[in-house]
């Protein structure tokens, strides 16, 4: 039987459940040994020349970037460079669109710019929803290490990986990318 006479133990396993239970939209978890770099871009197919110049870190560990905003695409760029001008990135993205009948579908995908700065690292993008794994036609996009990311873009120039926005009892998507690691 387990005995304690202080909370410290039970806060930290709540804390270690956080991003199961709290994550919704997108997120990035970092198994890399290294820091990684990032930069969100909104209207994903608007990238103003040098604005890849500066961007943002995060080390080892889950980052919720939030919700997965309706009638937009977001493609958040990383690498393992304080810069991205002129360099390789990998890039998860996604775009939220009407489906017709009221409801959303979420079209994700991993692709890079001038190469794959993680293509020694397996990686991938895992549906989810809160109340549990995504039906089996939501397929997680996985990349082993030293797959080449653009393959699994198939020259599309939309991201070409679905699910619903909302799970029947209207939870919403959630995204997850790993990286280093597939989950």
């Amino acid at each position: 039987m387990l005995h304690t006479t202080s909370t410290l133990p039970l806060a930290f396993a709540s804390i270690l459940l956080l991003p199961s239970v709290l994550a919704q939209g997108y997120n990035v978890v970092n198994n890399c040994d290294q820091t990684v770099y990032y930069q969100i871009v909104d209207k994903a197919w608007d990238v103003q020349a040098g604005s890849l110049e500066s961007c943002e870190s995060f080390p080892f560990g889950y980052h919720s970037f939030g919700d997965i905003a309706s009638d937009n695409s977001t493609s958040v760029k990383l690498n393992f460079q304080d810069s991205f001008y002129n360099t390789e990135i990998l890039q998860f993205e996604f775009v939220n669109e009407a489906d017709g009948n009221g409801g959303e579908v979420i079209w994700y995908d991993i692709s890079t710019v001038n190469g794959d700065p993680f293509r020694q690292y397996p990686k991938s993008v895992i549906p989810s929803y809160a109340s549990g794994p995504a039906p089996a036609s939501c397929v997680p996009v996985i990349a082993n290490a030293g797959d080449e990311s653009d393959t699994l873009y198939q020259g599309h120039y939309e991201p070409n990986y679905n699910c619903e926005g909302t799970d029947q009892e209207g939870n919403p998507l959630m995204l997850t990318m790993y990286l280093c690691s597939l989950d």
